[in-house]
């Protein structure tokens, strides 16, 4: 879920990130942190959009663990 409206290509790109980490075997929670750090650690691969507004409105519901 997300606090806030999102943006469309940076949400995009952070689900991708989720859902490949999600596929490797993290649990729901590291794969959203992995996925949310991304927009720090390789700002360039995130389209340069470090700032919070892009990556902090999301926060998962229910069951951080395993799939």
């Amino acid at each position: 879920a997300s606090f806030w409206a999102v943006e469309d290509k940076t949400t995009a790109w952070l689900m991708h990130q989720l859902y490949e980490k999600l596929a490797r075997g993290e649990t729901k929670g590291a794969a959203l942190r992995q996925a949310q750090l991304g927009f720090l650690q390789e700002p360039e691969l995130a389209g340069g959009y470090s700032h919070p507004y892009f990556w902090a409105p999301f926060f998962l519901v229910g069951d951080a663990g395993n799939l």
